[in-house]
Formats: C-alpha cells, structure tokens, sequence
C-alpha cells in the first residue's frame, strides 16, 4: 500500500521563466578611413575606366609606367584626353573629384582633406625635362597623411600606399 499523503505540505508551482534578454548588439569598428576611401574610389566608372587594367597588373607597382611606354610605342598623343585621362594625372585628378565629393557629402568619416600630390620622377633633378608623377593625398582626421596611388597598381582595389615621404 502507499504512503498516505500529506495534504498539508505546499506544492510548489512552477513558473514559467522568461529567457534572459540577448546581449546588446556589438559595436563595429568603424571601417580604416583608407580602406573606405578604396572602396568608395571604387565605385566611380569613369576612375575604375581609367585606374583598372588588369592586363597590366602582373607587373605590381611597375603597371602604370609599362602601359604609358607601351601607349608611346604605339605613338599615343598624351595630349589627346582619352590618353590623358589613364596616365598618372588624370588618374590622380579624378580620384581626388570623386573622394572629394564623397568627403564633403560626409561619405568618408575620418577623413580631413584629399588632393593631388606629385613629385619628380628622378630623384635629385629638378628640370623641365624631368617628368612628375602625381598621385592622391588622403589627409585623416589628427594629421596624417596617406598617399593612394593607382596608376603605379592599375588595380582599382589595390593602389599603392605610402607615405607623402615615400612618395
């Protein structure tokens, strides 16, 4: 036979339990302002037109100085703007229009300012027959200066990145 049972001891109800609230969504960091500033130089077709040969990029930062003395061979005028527009300057110039823009429609926290940079080719000669090469400067927020240059790459994801010194 069972026990009897004890009708005086309290049962306890069970109740029902609500799950813990999820934890407070993780702040991202915010994206490399130079990175940014890739991506977002990226997304104009007239630069991507003029900063993106992939027939060329096998030769690393060398890419943009074969295509301009393979365009000489060919007898290109740099004076024509459609060739002007895929040598260093014209590269240089209308990437600095488009993160310009985009800086100033606040599209690119983090950074200060953006202009084009040049130096001459052969260090130490200052003379009318020395050519430059200009590339973009990217000036973030506390001072620093990076220098984009996609003509030396001719690979619109991947420019090279220096210094303004390196440069």
């Amino acid at each position: 036979m069972p026990p009897p049972v004890n009708s005086s001891v309290p049962v306890p109800r069970l109740v029902p339990v609500e799950p813990p609230p999820p934890p407070p969504p993780k702040e991202e960091a915010p994206p490399d302002p130079v990175d940014h500033a890739v991506v977002v130089a990226g997304r104009d077709a007239d630069l991507v037109s003029r900063a993106d040969d992939p027939s060329y990029r096998f030769l690393g930062g060398w890419a943009g100085a074969a295509r301009n003395a393979v365009g000489m061979l060919k007898g290109e005028d740099p004076g024509d703007p459609a060739v002007a527009a895929k040598v260093c300057t014209g590269i240089a110039e209308r990437a600095a229009q488009v993160l310009e823009a985009a800086r100033r429609r606040g599209e690119l926290p983090g950074v200060d300012a953006v202009r084009t940079i040049e130096r001459r080719t052969v260090a130490g000669r200052d003379d009318a027959l020395t050519p430059y090469h200009t590339a973009v400067a990217v000036t973030l927020e506390g001072g620093e200066e990076v220098v984009l240059d996609w003509h030396a790459t001719l690979d619109i994801a991947h420019p090279v990145r220096s210094t303004p010194e390196a440069f």
